[in-house]
């Protein structure tokens, strides 16, 4: 019964991670553009790519990603969470601006929208004027909002 209730995640894991992982690894063992059919060559592409300078250098800037800007990045952010719930009296202004860089480009597309369906010089507008269409005030109007 627990096999039935979980078929759904371990259909979803074979299709979605398992097949491409194998299909990934045994196209990665042959000589494939495309547009031909795959040719078997075996290990020659792992060596061809170990022997690349820039994997060598792709790997070690991987590596040091993964050893130091994640685990600075985390601490850094998790002094800050501990510095933002203290009961301090300037703790207000540190959230506003460490809050400020997610709300501005939320203001900006929203003050482009704002521009784009103006009813004097909008493209919205200009655009169904193209089709005989009166200027309208799509976000002025109840029936058009």
């Amino acid at each position: 019964m627990g096999l039935l209730f979980i078929s759904p995640w371990i259909i979803g894991v074979a299709v979605f991670v398992i097949y491409p992982l194998i299909y990934s690894f045994v196209i990665s063992l042959t000589q494939y553009s495309g547009m031909q059919s795959p040719t078997f060559i075996g290990f020659k592409n792992y060596i061809a790519a170990f022997a690349d300078p820039m994997v060598h250098t792709s790997v070690g800037n991987t590596v040091y990603y993964m050893l130091i800007a994640v685990p600075v990045g985390m601490i850094v952010a998790l002094l800050l969470a501990i510095a933002m719930n203290r009961n301090v009296r300037e703790v207000a202004i540190y959230r506003t601006l460490l809050y400020l860089p997610s709300l501005i480009p939320m203001f900006a597309m929203s003050f482009i929208f704002i521009v784009f369906v103006n009813p004097q010089f909008g493209i919205v507008n200009q655009f169904l004027g193209l089709f005989g269409m009166p200027d309208t005030n799509l976000l002025g109007e109840p029936r058009y909002a």
